[in-house]
């Protein structure tokens, strides 16, 4: 089995030979994954097979690392459109939202990453999640002036609701403590990184709630930017995009009937109609059964024993990122590790008054 290190370099090697072309002007990201991408760059230039390239760092070290590989290097001063950004993450969800500043260079890295056409993202399958926060603090950049009366309102943000406030402690390259002095960034800043332990729910909400508090320079959620990410896994390489089917914004409006096979990525909710029915699988794996419905129809669940241990006693349940696939010959609705299955009792007003319909789903064209 691969080390986590030879994954990482695996994504970094792949994000170059794709995505970088001669002529071309790059944005180079900070961190441990993104010190592979800076390196591919490097023996490319030396071997000949790239020419013409420019780049911009995203930190101090990525500068140095990139000059003694003998890569030419500029600013967005000069360059203000970049081709292409390549950098890691320190969290991905299901719709490529990701965490990112465990190195203390988010600032600069986002800077940069909106300035290119493309921005890919590589992680190790360690960095994928179902949802931002638990797996990785938020860091936050901030102001060292009234730090801690910034800490204070960035905890009482709504959308930031059950967030621990923490100042990180000496190197600001990363947030574990290793020192017993505020870290401080490159551009002179303080790291605040927020802890939850649940996950956030709208981290477009938070970010944009956390970019209008005084005293905020910048923080470390990057929403709807990223192009493709590439991930690395004991199963290889896969390429992860934005795209697909269209996600219904809001549960209850789903509608069964409209799930076709193949369809994925999408939410379905439903007022549950009868207990976990289990149901063998392949050799000795074993899956239950729960049908969900609402008024256009009803249709049936596929979940591990996990799963149903999480929704058990819901009168509705929410699944999220979900899949549909013939299982059987039947139409089930399946969810991955990319998704999430929880109980719905709050959303249950808006669908346990209405008469659920005798269509079951089974074969939709």
């Amino acid at each position: 089995m691969a080390s986590q290190d030879e994954l990482k370099k695996q994504v970094g090697y792949k994000a170059v030979d794709d995505y970088v072309r001669s002529g071309t002007v790059i944005g180079l990201g900070t961190g441990s994954t993104a010190y592979f991408a800076v390196e591919r760059v490097g023996q490319k230039l030396k071997s000949g097979e790239l020419k013409d390239i420019l780049a911009v760092p995203t930190s101090i070290r990525t500068k140095e690392q990139a000059e003694s590989l003998g890569i030419p290097l500029t600013t967005l001063d000069s360059h203000s459109k970049l081709d292409v950004a390549i950098d890691g993450a320190d969290a991905v969800d299901p719709r490529l939202n990701l965490i990112k500043g465990g190195g203390g260079a988010h600032f600069r890295e986002k800077i940069v990453e909106m300035c290119a056409s493309k921005f890919i993202v590589i992680v190790d399958d360690s960095k994928m999640c179902d949802g931002l926060g638990p797996s990785f603090p938020v860091p936050v950049e901030i102001v060292s002036f009234c730090h801690e009366h910034t800490m204070r309102q960035i905890a009482a943000l709504p959308a930031l609701k059950g967030c621990e406030p923490v100042l990180r402690l000496g190197s600001s390259a990363n947030n574990k403590p290793d020192g017993d002095k505020p870290a401080v960034t490159d551009n002179g800043n303080y790291i605040v990184d927020l802890k939850f332990t649940s996950p956030i729910k709208n981290p477009k909400a938070a970010a944009e709630q956390l970019k209008s508090t005084i005293g905020v320079v910048e923080h470390g959620f990057f929403c709807g930017m990223a192009t493709a990410c590439i991930i690395a896994g004991k199963d290889g390489i896969s390429v992860k995009t934005p795209g697909g089917p269209n996600k219904l914004k809001k549960a209850r409006t789903f509608q069964i009937g409209k799930m076709n096979p193949d369809s994925k990525g999408f939410t379905v909710v439903g007022k549950v109609l009868d207990e976990p029915k289990e149901v063998p699988g392949k050799g000795t794996s074993k899956f239950f059964e729960v049908t969900i419905g609402d008024s256009s129809g009803k249709v049936i669940c596929s979940l591990t024993d996990t799963q149903v241990e999480k929704i058990k006693g819901a009168k509705a349940i929410i699944c999220r990122n979900a899949s549909v696939r013939m299982i059987n010959s039947h139409i089930r609705v399946v969810v991955d590790k990319w998704g999430k299955v929880e109980s719905s009792d709050e959303e249950f007003d808006s669908i346990g008054d209405k008469n659920v319909s005798d269509t079951e789903f089974e074969l939709v064209k």
